[in-house]
């Protein structure tokens, strides 16, 4: 299925979208669209450019980045982390690679969820936000409610099983009505 655009519109509204190195809520080396680098080599894998030349990084430099930003305190804003980091991911790198790891979740939302393609699209995007949030094993095992209810197709029974902690309201507000039809004028 393509994502439509305007869950990655509503993607990136929510999640933002940093070209360096920053950690996010939970203290992990992110970049682009909330976009997880676990290791320094998942980082070494992208496309990063030195930020004052756009000149392609190399390996070394890349670890270095990834080495600094691992190494400063978890809560601050993204941009914070900018002085720490000298390399950049460019925005056209940032979208395929978010394309990428969609596609991965809509695979793995595949195999967890035998009917997922004859859902409704919005119970799919409703899917594709939670999973990305919490990746497939954080869904199926932090939401057995959730997933049940999903499984039945009782959609407004996994609205009210969909609210993460540690996400915005806004966002746990979406993707509860994608899932129970509420009207989006209506959430924002």
């Amino acid at each position: 299925m393509p994502v439509p655009a305007r869950f990655l519109k509503e993607l990136i509204d929510q999640e933002g979208s940093v070209p360096h190195m920053y950690l996010d809520t939970r203290g992990n080396v992110t970049v682009g669209v909330g976009l997880l680098l676990a290791t320094s080599r998942e980082a070494e894998a992208l496309g990063f450019v030195e930020r004052s030349s756009g000149r392609a990084a190399s390996r070394s430099e890349i670890q270095l980045d990834w080495q600094r930003v691992r190494g400063e305190p978890a809560g601050r804003l993204a941009p914070d982390y900018a002085q720490v980091t000298r390399l950049e991911l460019p925005g056209l790198d940032i979208r395929r690679e978010l394309s990428r790891r969609v596609d991965q979740f809509q695979s793995g939302l595949r195999r967890s969820f035998e009917n997922f393609d004859s859902y409704p699209e919005d119970v799919r995007l409703a899917l594709l936000d939670m999973v990305f949030n919490l990746g497939i094993r954080g869904l199926t095992t932090k939401f057995p409610k959730f997933c049940g209810a999903i499984r039945r197709g009782d959609w407004p029974a996994a609205g009210a099983e969909s609210a993460r902690r540690g996400v915005a309201g806004r966002r746990n507000e979406f993707v509860r009505a994608l899932l129970t039809g509420i009207p989006m004028e209506r959430v924002w």
